[in-house]
């Protein structure tokens, strides 16, 4: 039971990582977007 816990947990780790670093239609990631604003939120 235990080793699939840690499948899904994995499955869904690597989806998140996927989603965040995929290309937009504006050709940005979200993790580029917020490594942008990071400086503005600290104003």
């Amino acid at each position: 039971m235990h080793l699939l816990k840690y499948i899904i947990v994995g499955a869904a780790v690597g989806y998140g990582i996927n989603y965040i670093t995929k290309k937009g239609a504006n050709g940005r990631s979200i993790i580029e977007d917020l490594a942008d604003n990071v400086p503005n939120w600290f104003d």
